[in-house]
C-alpha cells in the first residue's frame, strides 16, 4: 500500500507540473515558428532568438524539433489528461464530494472545481481554452490579429461555457 500511494503522489505531482506550466512551455515551442522581418522584409530572423536568420539550416533543425515538441506539449497534455479522465469517468460522474475520494486523489485536481455533472470533460476543455487563450495566439503574427482572436476566442468560451451550465 506504502508504495502505491507514493507512486500515486508522484503521478499526481507530474500531473500537477504539466497542467500549470503547459500554456507557458507551449508558448515557448509555437514561438519557434515566429521570425521578425527588418530592411523592409528582405531580412528575417526568428523572433525568439534574433542572432538565428528563418532561411538557415539552424532553424529547420529548430522547426523540425518544434514541430515533434507541439505534438508531445501542447496536444499531447491535453489528450493525455483526456484520457485519464476518461478512463476514471464513472467514478468522477458519481462522486459524493467535489474531490472524489482516495480513489480519485490522483486526478482531484484538475476536476474538483466542477460539479459531477459538468462530467470529466470540462477540465480538458477548460484546458484546451487556457491553452487557446495564450499560446495558441502565437500562430498569429500581427498583434491585431491577436487581439482579435482573443477576443473572439475569450466570448465563444464564454457563451459555451454558459450555454454549457
Amino acid at each position: 500500500y506504502k508504495g502505491r500511494m507514493s507512486r500515486s503522489l508522484g503521478v499526481k505531482g507530474v500531473l500537477m507540473l504539466l497542467f500549470y506550466i503547459l500554456p507557458t512551455t507551449s508558448g515557448i515551442i509555437l514561438s519557434a515558428f515566429q521570425c521578425s522581418s527588418f530592411d523592409n522584409g528582405d531580412y528575417k530572423v526568428m523572433t525568439i532568438d534574433m542572432s538565428i536568420d528563418c532561411a538557415s539550416p539552424e532553424r529547420e533543425r529548430i522547426i523540425a524539433f518544434a514541430t515533434v515538441m507541439v505534438v508531445v506539449y501542447p496536444l499531447g497534455v491535453p489528450l493525455l489528461v483526456g484520457s485519464m479522465l476518461w478512463l476514471r469517468r464513472a467514478e468522477i460522474a458519481d462522486r459524493d464530494t467535489r474531490s472524489g475520494g482516495p480513489p480519485l486523489s490522483t486526478l482531484s485536481f484538475l476536476f474538483r472545481n466542477y460539479a459531477a455533472e459538468f462530467g470529466w470533460w470540462m477540465p480538458v476543455a477548460d484546458l484546451v481554452r487556457r491553452l487557446c487563450l495564450s499560446s495558441l495566439l502565437l500562430v498569429f503574427g500581427q498583434r491585431w490579429d491577436q487581439m482579435v482572436a482573443a477576443l473572439v476566442g475569450a466570448i465563444g468560451f464564454t457563451v459555451t461555457f454558459r450555454e454549457i451550465n
